[in-house]
């Protein structure tokens, strides 16, 4: 099991979103930007992720790291054009264990005062988790 959480803007200048926070994003890439031998991205993207590793079990721990971290610029964010997901993606592997998914009301809370939505991706790989890693968007 595998699993991470991450902070996107769509559709928002990567280069004026990284000035605004002084954040450097973990991933980021433009439209027309070449995403695989003939195809490229079709939206603007920004991404942060947590620093929490991959195999922590709870993903309340993920969602708190990225959050802690973003809480000097929730002022920032809000003031954005673009609306914020925060992302929880799993991919569980056969007879892997699936994940803590409680996520706290704390946690809920500092979401929602972010002005974030939450979006959970779960994938289940017949072939393990590496398989199938990518980006959703």
């Amino acid at each position: 099991m595998k699993q991470y959480v991450r902070l996107t803007f769509i559709d928002v200048d990567p280069e004026a979103i990284t000035r605004r926070l002084g954040i450097e994003p973990t991933e980021f890439h433009k439209s027309g930007d070449e995403r695989a031998p003939g195809l490229s991205w079709r939206r603007d993207s920004w991404q942060l992720t947590s620093e929490v590793d991959e195999n922590e079990i709870a993903a309340d721990t993920h969602l708190r790291a990225l959050l802690n971290r973003l809480a000097p610029h929730f002022d920032t964010i809000r003031g954005l054009d673009s609306e914020p997901t925060i992302s929880w993606v799993v991919h569980v592997g056969p007879d892997e264990a699936t994940p803590d998914g409680l996520i706290s009301a704390f946690t809920l809370a500092k979401i929602a005062e972010l002005g974030a939505c939450l979006n959970v991706d779960m994938y289940f790989d017949a072939q393990g988790p590496s398989a199938s890693r990518g980006s959703a968007i």
